[in-house]
Parts: C-alpha cells; structure tokens; sequence
C-alpha cells in the first residue's frame, strides 16, 4: 500500500499539542478500514473504565475527552470523515503554528507494519498490544 503525506497538522492541548502529517485516503485503505472495523466490532462496547481506553497519566480531566472520542470514533472518525495521519510528537502550540505557516513537501511511503497500542496523552501510542510485520 502507497500513501501520499500531503500537510503538517496538529491537535491543540491547552499549552501543548501533538504533530503529525495526514496522508490522503485512499480506496484501498478505506476498505482495510471497514474490514477492521467489521472484525472487531463483536468486541467493542460503548464504554468502560479509563483503564480499557488508555495508560496511567496525571490529567483526569482528560479522560472525559478520550471516552468520548474512543466511543465515537467509527460515527465520526470513519469514511468520508477520516483523515489518515502519522503523528510526530507533542511541543508547544506557538512551535507548532509557525510548523503550520511552513511550506509541506508531499511525499509518499508505505507502512511496513501495523499494532495496536493502549492509548496515552493525545491519543499517542504508550503500551503495544499486538504487531504484525508486514514486509514478510
């Protein structure tokens, strides 16, 4: 699978917020999405424990946020509204929008693995579960 990385962006926290690049979706990689989603539908409930959402952390009043967007994601993260992205790591909102101003060169690549990880701050990967290589 190829993938086009096409901007810069990043999710605003209160000081702080976390980079990435969004690649354009494509067919192939919304009908993996679909197939994901079917498979593991059977085992997803609407709600839980922060603790089944993501790892330890000292913001309690993000666990809110995050429920709810787990809980969300597939009605409102999915299809047409789905914006593919890498996520780059967290630095100060100022950093980011002058990042934001900075001209974006396209460029395409290809994943070369795939996990599932528990979610920490900013929906970033903190604790693998599974991985699967994909070059073999």
């Amino acid at each position: 699978m190829q993938l086009e990385a096409f901007k810069y962006y990043y999710a605003p926290g209160k000081d702080t917020g976390v980079a990435g690049i969004v690649a354009r979706p494509t067919p192939a990689l919304l009908t993996l999405q679909q197939a994901l989603i079917a498979a593991v539908a059977p085992l997803t409930v609407e709600t839980g424990p922060i603790g089944a959402f993501t790892a330890p952390h000292d913001d309690p009043a993000y666990d809110a946020l995050l429920i709810g967007y787990v809980s969300n994601f597939v009605r409102k993260q999915t299809g047409d509204q789905f914006s593919p992205h890498v996520s780059t790591g967290v630095a100060p909102r100022d950093y980011l929008d002058k990042m934001l101003a900075e001209p974006f060169a396209p460029f395409t690549f290809s994943p070369a693995g795939a996990a599932v990880y528990q979610l920490g701050p900013f929906g970033t990967a903190a604790k693998k579960l599974k991985e699967w290589n994909l070059k073999s």
